[in-house]
């Protein structure tokens, strides 16, 4: 199942409609369309808010569109979490804490399959590609 329809099927399931869900994350019914139709995903603090307000899953909503067989590897993630951290302190980079988590899905998704002591490493060459991207766009 997509994301979209996903976000569809949960809303249905508690009852409410498209523009109340909208007013209830307090986004727009046109932010709300974008996500529905797979043109969009919730940012993480409406994320957040979406699975408080529905009740719905954090790791379900995640990875929903993805093999169902993948879960969230916690041991993994804290490990991608830790060495961002060591590398911001590192470079005195200061990121606001929704996009240090964002990166750290990015990361996530990327040195997953990275060994365990290789991964250290590749956290901080991506997280400095990325960080750079970030500061040019």
């Amino acid at each position: 199942m997509q994301y979209g329809e996903y976000v569809r099927k949960i809303i249905l399931e508690k009852g409410d409609r498209f523009n109340e869900a909208a007013a209830k994350l307090g986004i727009s019914t046109t932010a709300m369309n974008y996500i529905l139709t797979g043109r969009n995903r919730f940012g993480l603090s409406n994320l957040v808010k979406f699975c408080q307000i529905y009740d719905a899953s954090l790791d379900e909503m995640y990875f929903n569109d993805l093999d169902k067989s993948r879960t969230l590897n916690k041991s993994a993630l804290a490990d991608v979490f830790t060495a961002l951290e060591k590398w911001l302190k590192k470079k005195n980079y200061v990121m606001e804490p929704a996009d240090k988590v964002n990166l750290a899905f990015a990361l996530y998704d990327q040195v997953l399959e990275v060994p365990e002591e290789k991964r250290e490493a590749e956290i901080y060459a991506l997280s400095e590609f990325m960080y750079k991207l970030r500061k040019t766009s």
